[in-house]
């Protein structure tokens, strides 16, 4: 299990890279969990080898940012199956995208070395979020 500490945060999305017969679930508390992703929801095409397939998979975990700012990750294997060669479930990475609430935006800019005015100047900027 995996504890993703967020305080404050206002979206969250988790990447996952993770195969075989992988079963991942998320949780509030660590008491109820949801299982938010598996093999089971991609259909592989026709006669496509499973065995050792990383599958890059993004699921919306905000509702599972519970009050102290953490999200649960249980990462469990599915079982042995024949699609994949019986070999177990793995998970290579995990990336955390998240946005705050701020009245703030902080904007670094840098003149980059190659640059043939010195000065700094931001014309425009888009925020946005998903």
């Amino acid at each position: 299990m995996y504890r993703i500490s967020l305080p404050k945060v206002d979206q969250c999305h988790l990447e996952f890279l993770a195969g075989n017969n992988y079963r991942i679930d998320l949780s509030r508390d660590g008491h109820e969990w949801t299982e938010v992703l598996s093999p089971a929801q991609i259909t592989p095409a026709k006669d496509d080898n499973q065995k050792n397939a990383a599958w890059l998979r993004i699921v919306d975990a905000t509702k599972y940012v519970g009050q102290e700012g953490n999200v649960l990750v249980r990462f469990r294997n599915g079982g042995g199956d024949a699609a994949y060669g019986h070999l177990p479930a793995f998970l290579r990475r995990v990336a955390v995208y998240a946005t705050y609430k701020s009245p703030e935006i902080h904007l670094r800019i840098k003149v980059a070395p190659f640059a043939k005015e010195q000065g700094y100047r931001a014309e425009w900027m888009r925020v946005r979020t998903w």
